[in-house]
């Protein structure tokens, strides 16, 4: 995959020297920090690994759509 890949760090990247050395090679991959909010196509995005930050940030009403990863459960809502 070559278009744009965009990383959110969880609770469990210790090794974020090695994730961040190999991203380097890669011009497509972004990293993220653990919070990011940006628009892709008309569309306010906020990514968040952790799911009570997330629905908060989504109560908030600003985005279009609120992503996060940390329960691993698939949903919508």
């Amino acid at each position: 995959f070559s278009g744009p890949l965009h990383i959110v760090f969880g609770n469990n990247d210790a090794d974020t020297f090695r994730i961040t050395s190999k991203a380097a090679h890669h011009p497509h991959v972004r990293l993220r920090g653990e919070f990011f909010e940006e628009e892709f196509g008309g569309r306010r995005i906020a990514v968040n690994h952790f799911d009570n930050i997330a629905r908060a940030v989504a109560r908030a009403g600003h985005h279009d759509a609120v992503f996060f990863g940390h329960n691993h459960v698939a949903e919508i809502g």
